[in-house]
């Protein structure tokens, strides 16, 4: 296996993706895993291809992939991890109607000491979109009033 070549197909599917050019993205994305299937770049790229072509269940198998490989690595600290492996899953969960999955995601991801502006962003917008697409989801419920209402201060 030679890893230069899973880092080219890589890249080609980077640029690819960044051009617009969807389909040759996923092809080069394709090959990359194909060559080696431990390199998570590539199940991130390949990711966010299909999440652009709106193929939400496949991104989200490439997105929890990648994940998984970010979370076995113990030599990853939480703020070099691949964000977009979380951010794009969770809204891929949203966009399929399910903020269980979604809030799971970010919850998860909101635990962390990152910085990485795009997934504080992007988190934060898929939380609000979760409660104002399913109002009373993240509503907090409300305080129980007393039994006996307590007796009135004096002055």
């Amino acid at each position: 296996m030679d890893k230069v070549s899973v880092k080219a197909y890589t890249r080609l599917c980077e640029t690819y993706y960044r051009m617009g050019e969807t389909e040759l993205a996923k092809d080069n994305c394709s090959q990359a895993i194909d060559l080696d299937k431990e390199y998570t770049a590539a199940y991130k790229w390949y990711g966010q291809v299909l999440y652009t072509r709106r193929d939400y269940e496949d991104a989200i198998t490439n997105f929890e992939t990648c994940a998984k490989q970010e979370m076995a690595d113990t030599s990853i600290a939480p703020d070099d991890r691949l964000t977009e492996c979380w951010y794009l899953r969770g809204l891929s969960w949203y966009l399929l109607g399910d903020c269980d999955k979604a809030m799971a995601v970010f919850t998860e991801l909101l635990g962390w000491p990152t910085h990485d502006a795009n997934a504080i962003k992007f988190t934060q917008r898929g939380i609000n979109s979760c409660a104002s697409t399913y109002p009373g989801y993240l509503t907090p419920t409300p305080v129980p009033t007393a039994i006996t209402p307590p007796a009135p201060i004096l002055q």
